[in-house]
């Protein structure tokens, strides 16, 4: 059959049952979880609409993003869907699921006699003559190490011919490679998975998110396993690396004593550290210890004794990482400490799945030795109680995301084509101006500069109460008269207006008259200056200082002095 032959018989062969557990008045339900159905009735209404963005679905590692993308698949009718992993362990997991469509009909949202879709791994360089027959299959899977290596030509082919384009762990997405690859696509063919829609870079997806299913709502409808912490303090490296070593060895035996089916994964930072490591493993010969890393011999045959849990401890740099499905993985020895937190949520997510004869998962680290970053410090406290701090720092930043996902999106305009807003950083002074108005005219920003026409790019783009104006013009250099050479030159414009108390704030990289500026956009704008900008002092009594510097006027060998305290 044809990709489309294919896609066509999934019609009415999909159900959108939610499974339930079983209750006094009713027997348990098998079908797809809370957040795998609210996603797909998220993306779906996203298309319906017809927006042309790329598409966000935030969800918890372990909440089953895998399955809501094989749901979309079947239930969407797609014909052909490029899916792109970060790893080539995982390329390899997820080709496996679209080719069984995974657990789909086993839980009775497919049909058991719905066909198979036809499942393509990419791997290595291929020319252009091989992606005729590459396209020839309804779901082409990749790494964006591999993508980011094609020819332009190839590129444009798959834009044309794919219906969507999915992005696994998509917190990855910034990167100039997958940015460069995924701008090819229309918004509305994308869709971005990710359990941490936010990057430590600052950097943002860019996006529409479409479904944000909170960590702590995930752990309230048990897709997380509890979590024990087990802090060691030990200023010494090799000291603490022996402490993580036998406690953590001591929670795995007291784990399988109990008849857990679990794993304890050590993790280190680099190939160095991780054989430092192992040499302390090695003597728990009883838990078959094994050492992986990427260039270790034989990974393929070391990861099958693991998934068959032939390995008790296993000793890693960078693997069974993002994606990688192994619920055993119950304990984990932190030789060195994630530093940011999108890392340590999705290194957290892979010990907290769910699944039967499986335990709480248990963290072990040295809270002693290594700096933790401000945003973890409190994770990191002797006492502190994951269970609780999770899922508050993780929904807190996700929560602030959403927000700021929001405000970048209310942006219309020009200037929106062809600059993320996200990435203009204005100075933060501003002159403060005030008006008898409430309403703008933002669309007469032009007639209120008069030497506009000096500007060969003029872009903008404005919300309810915000302009932004980017203008770009040329100019002859300073140094001479050479026609072929010029200087081009950029000029920034940013107006914040604050309605409820008619204040209008100002910030220019150029020299404009804000009042001739603002009153074609409010019709009269009156500068706050001079002692009035002070004012704000009014009716305080007393001001207390507790730091003050001051700058000697006569010093010799004292210039400068610091008073720090409450009484200064």
């Amino acid at each position: 059959m044809t990709p489309a032959g294919i896609a066509q018989s999934w019609d009415g062969h999909f159900h959108f049952n939610k499974a339930q557990n079983a209750t006094e008045f009713s027997d348990e339900k098998h079908g797809l979880r809370s957040p795998q159905i609210g996603a797909l009735h998220s993306i779906m209404s996203h298309l319906e609409c017809g927006e042309d963005e790329n598409g966000i679905i935030v969800m918890p590692t372990g909440t089953g993003k895998t399955e809501t993308m094989l749901s979309f698949m079947v239930a969407h009718q797609c014909i052909r869907t490029l899916v792109v992993v970060p790893s080539d362990a995982l390329r390899s997991q997820i080709a496996k699921k679209y080719r069984t469509l995974g657990i789909l009909k086993n839980i009775g949202v497919v049909d058991i006699e719905t066909n198979l879709p036809k499942v393509k791994a990419i791997m290595g360089l291929k020319p252009f003559s091989d992606w005729k027959a590459i396209m020839e299959q309804n779901v082409i899977v990749t790494t964006m190490a591999s993508v980011a290596k094609l020819e332009e030509n190839i590129v444009r082919k798959l834009a044309s011919e794919i219906d969507f384009l999915i992005i696994d762990e998509a917190h990855h997405s910034k990167a100039d490679t997958w940015s460069n690859f995924i701008s090819f696509f229309l918004g509305r063919k994308v869709l971005l998975f990710t359990a941490t829609p936010f990057r430590n870079d600052g950097k943002r997806l860019d996006g529409k998110i479409l479904f944000n299913y909170s960590l702590r709502k995930a752990q309230e409808e048990g897709y997380y396993k509890p979590i024990k912490f087990h802090p060691i303090i030990k200023y010494n490296k090799d000291d603490g690396d022996q402490a993580i070593a036998e406690e953590a060895t001591k929670i795995l035996r007291e784990d399988l004593k109990n008849g857990f089916d679990h794993i304890m994964m050590a993790r280190c930072k680099d190939h160095k550290r991780a054989e430092e490591v192992f040499k302390i493993y090695e003597q728990y010969t009883d838990l078959s210890p094994v050492l992986i890393h990427s260039g270790t011999p034989r990974k393929n045959e070391i990861m099958a004794r693991i998934n068959n849990r032939e390995h008790k401890i296993v000793v890693c740099v960078n693997m069974l990482g993002e994606g990688y499905d192994l619920p055993q993985l119950k304990i984990a020895a932190v030789h060195d400490e994630r530093q940011s937190l999108p890392i340590t949520l999705q290194f957290i997510g892979r010990f907290t799945r769910t699944a039967p004869n499986l335990g709480a998962a248990s963290f072990v680290t040295n809270i002693a030795y290594a700096p933790i970053s401000q945003e973890l410090n409190q994770l990191y406290q002797q006492d502190a109680d994951w269970n609780f701090l999770l899922p508050r720092i993780s929904d807190g930043r996700t929560s602030e995301e959403q927000k700021i996902n929001d405000f970048m999106r209310e942006f219309k305009g020009s200037l929106t084509k062809e600059i993320s807003i996200d990435d203009i950083r204005p100075a933060l002074s501003a002159e403060v101006y005030s008006t008898t108005s409430r309403t703008t005219n933002w669309g007469n920003w032009e007639k209120g500069l008069p030497g506009i026409k000096q500007y060969q790019y003029k872009r903008w783009a404005s919300t309810m109460d915000m302009l932004v104006v980017v203008l770009g013009h040329t100019s002859m250099v300073d140094w001479g008269t050479v026609g072929k050479m010029e200087n081009l030159g950029w000029d920034l414009i940013v107006v914040y207006f604050d309605a409820r108390n008619r204040r209008i704030y100002l910030n220019s990289t150029m020299g404009i008259r804000g009042e001739r500026f603002l009153d074609a956009i409010f019709g009269n704008a009156i500068k706050v200056d001079g002692d009035k900008v002070f004012r704000i002092f009014h009716d305080i009594r007393r001001l207390m200082f507790t730091t003050v510097g001051a700058r000697l006027p006569h010093g010799k060998d004292i210039s400068f002095q610091s008073f720090v305290g409450s009484s200064v």
